[in-house]
């Protein structure tokens, strides 16, 4: 947003003064790599994603591929126990949360926690999470369904994990748009 001499910003936004953010590293995990470097390169080579689905049954559906993370272990982000009860977007969260963290050299023992927070952009939540809960109440009863069904599926989940894993006490937000 470009700010003009007299504090309002171009567009006619009259509020405060937007602060200045600092992006301080960076991590992701896609179906091209499962770091920024890897990512970057695939890119760059103009390798495509997109495969055939394996993760679930497709013969019944008119579409039979998407992008697929390959060969992604949430083991090597998180102990196996909480592996086996966090749902994949928070296991990708956590995985390119731990990279962001680790490129950007902070220590947040000498940092101001308050000032230091997560935002992650998503179109769902725990989608995994929310079908399996489905599946088993209309399969084994209500009383059967997870207790961590609710904090799995939630879209703030995956920067509510983060801030707590980091110690980040600052901003702590989710965002939800389409694809479209």
């Amino acid at each position: 947003m470009a700010v003009q001499s007299n504090g309002t910003a171009q567009n006619g936004y009259t509020g405060p003064t937007p602060r200045r953010v600092v992006i301080t590293g960076v991590g992701c995990v896609t179906p091209v790599g499962l770091t920024v470097d890897d990512t970057w390169h695939a890119l760059l080579q103009g390798r495509s994603g997109i495969d055939y689905i394996t993760r679930f049954d497709t013969s019944d559906l008119r579409t039979q591929f998407a992008g697929e993370l390959k060969g992604f272990d949430p083991t090597n982000y998180m102990d196996r126990k909480e592996a086996r009860r966090a749902d994949p977007c928070i296991q990708y969260a956590l995985a390119a949360g731990r990279e962001a963290m680790e490129d950007s050299k902070l220590d947040m023992a000498v940092e101001e926690r308050n000032r230091a927070g997560a935002l992650i952009a998503s179109g769902i939540g725990g989608l995994q999470t929310t079908l399996e809960g489905y599946q088993t109440t209309q399969t084994k009863g209500l009383r059967r369904v997870s207790p961590f069904m609710v904090p799995n599926m939630l879209v703030d989940s995956p920067a509510g994990k983060l801030a707590i894993e980091y110690g980040l006490h600052g901003p702590n937000h989710a965002v939800v748009s389409a694809c479209a």
